[in-house]
Formats: C-alpha cells, sequence, structure tokens
C-alpha cells in the first residue's frame, strides 16, 4: 500500500457516477493521505526521519529551503485543513462546492 494508492482511490471515485457529498468527502481525505504519504515516502528515501505527526511532515519540507518543497509543504497544509474539514467539520458546504 503506498500513497499512490490512495490517490488512485481518490481518482477512481472522483470519475465515478457517485456524486454523493460522502464520496466526495472521501475524495478529499483520501487525496490528502495519499500526498501526506508520498512526502513521508520521498523524505525516508533521503534519509530524513520523520514521525507520525502529519506537521512534522510538512515543516520538514518547508524548512528545507528548497523552492519546490516549501510549495509542497504550503499545499500538504492546505490539503490538510480540508480534510480536517471534510472528515469532521459536517455541517460544512464546501465540499459541495
Amino acid at each position: 500500500m503506498t500513497g499512490d494508492d490512495f490517490i488512485s482511490f481518490a481518482v477512481q471515485l472522483l470519475s465515478s457516477p457517485d456524486s454523493s457529498e460522502a464520496a466526495r468527502r472521501t475524495i478529499i481525505s483520501r487525496a490528502y493521505y495519499g500526498a501526506f504519504h508520498l512526502a513521508r515516502s520521498f523524505l525516508a528515501e533521503l534519509g530524513v526521519k520523520v514521525g507520525r505527526e502529519h506537521g512534522d511532515v510538512w515543516k520538514c519540507l518547508g524548512s528545507s529551503g528548497v523552492q519546490i518543497a516549501k510549495q509542497a509543504a504550503t499545499r500538504l497544509a492546505m490539503l490538510h485543513e480540508n480534510r480536517t474539514m471534510a472528515d469532521y467539520d459536517l455541517t460544512s458546504v464546501k465540499p459541495n462546492n
């Protein structure tokens, strides 16, 4: 199981005729976890050890001094915010947009 598997599943759901709110929220969640695991694996391949704390991954990327890593950190943090909303704020209408 890899981050790519989560992203592939999110794409599969996005392409399906199921346009329910539950499907959209699941797409957001799986896309985030896919990106998180890909970033964590990338850092591990470089020999960088990060824990399971989600913020540790994007903080490590953001403090790297590499522009593309900083951009990835920002996007990962935004995805996390959207994932948290999709999973926990069931009154939010944002997944419908």
